[in-house]
């Protein structure tokens, strides 16, 4: 191996590690955005999921087919609901399963305004801020709809529980691009072993800024001998 293909290798490793702690970052605000949202969506969907499954436990399996059929789809979607809730991968922007009719929002900031602050404290009221906050922050699909990542948690779902977890983490979409490239350049050793001991979601490398940008200087240093004299890139 060239010189040069080992200094390529190494920067798809920098930049695979990189892009983790991006996602990390990315994951520790969409936790604190979509958590109440999540939490709300999650029961209600567990909701659902125990009628639906009540209604076909007293249901005659004699019934009409085209009924159990009916039933048997309400299900699946159901538990579709709630892996989404749960598997929506962590560092994405959610997108909210249920939609809130606008009757029913003005109908719930009246109903708060007369009520509800009127009698919370005022640690009451900043952490009802923050909940309608992040009720804001959410982007609902239309009526009948599911967003684009629920297809993506059923088809999940057929595969196991480990491809749901590997959802959930970003480990499916975030790096997987960066870990392609990193294995065509040579780094398939490398790119093996970095994915069977990923960092933790809160590990930020030694070499990052404080804001997870690399460093041009520390990809290209006057001390690394083995670097040829045209720079980087030498052909």
């Amino acid at each position: 191996m060239t010189v040069r293909q080992e200094k390529e290798r190494e920067l798809a490793a920098l930049l695979l590690d990189q892009q983790k702690a991006q996602l990390a970052n990315a994951t520790r605000k969409n936790l604190q955005r979509y958590h109440f949202v999540r939490f709300v969506e999650r029961q209600k969907a567990e909701r659902t999921l125990k009628k639906l499954l009540k209604l076909k436990e007293s249901s005659n399996p004699s019934d009409n087919e085209e009924s159990q059929k009916k039933l048997d789809k309400s299900i699946h979607e159901a538990e579709v609901d709630l892996n989404y809730t749960k598997y929506a991968p962590l560092g994405e922007k959610y997108i909210s399963l249920f939609v809130q009719e606008e009757d029913d929002k003005q109908k719930h900031k009246s109903q708060m305004k007369k009520k509800a602050y009127a009698i919370l404290t005022d640690a009451q009221r900043e952490e009802l801020q923050l909940i309608e906050d992040d009720l804001a922050n959410i982007v609902r699909t239309a009526g009948g709809t599911k967003p684009p990542m629920w297809y993506e948690v059923e088809k999940c779902m057929k595969e196991g529980q480990e491809k749901l977890d590997a959802l959930r983490e970003g480990r499916l979409s975030a790096g997987n691009k960066l870990a392609k490239e990193l294995a065509t350049v040579g780094g398939k050793d490398l790119a093996a072993l970095r994915s069977s001991t990923a960092q933790p979601v809160d590990s930020t490398p030694s070499w990052l800024d404080d804001d997870g940008v690399i460093d041009p200087a520390d990809l290209d240093s006057d001390d690394d001998d083995e670097m040829g004299d045209g720079g980087f890139f030498e052909r």
